[in-house]
């Protein structure tokens, strides 16, 4: 059996928040533009209406995360503290 070292299970939490980071990012900026720029709501009633969802997916708020935060993890990684 493995013994587990504490840069193993650094190496994980960093991954983990490395994740999780821009997906947290992009859900708070797109709650922030949407207190200002609200979904106006249609007023049609029908069939062709029922698939057209206006809400906001949870793809695009990890893009609009991924977006934010990728200039600021290629800064991190070219200073070195993503161990090169």
């Amino acid at each position: 059996m493995r013994k587990v070292s504490p840069e193993s299970i650094g190496a994980v939490i960093i991954l983990i928040v490395l994740i999780a980071l821009p997906i947290g990012v992009g859900i708070a900026v797109t709650k922030l533009f949407r207190q200002v720029k609200p979904i106006e709501e249609e007023e049609v009633v029908g069939l062709a209406s029922v698939g057209n969802s206006t809400g906001d997916g949870f793809f695009k708020m990890a893009v609009i995360g991924w977006l934010i935060c990728a200039p600021i993890y290629y800064w991190a990684y070219t200073q070195g503290y993503f161990g090169q």
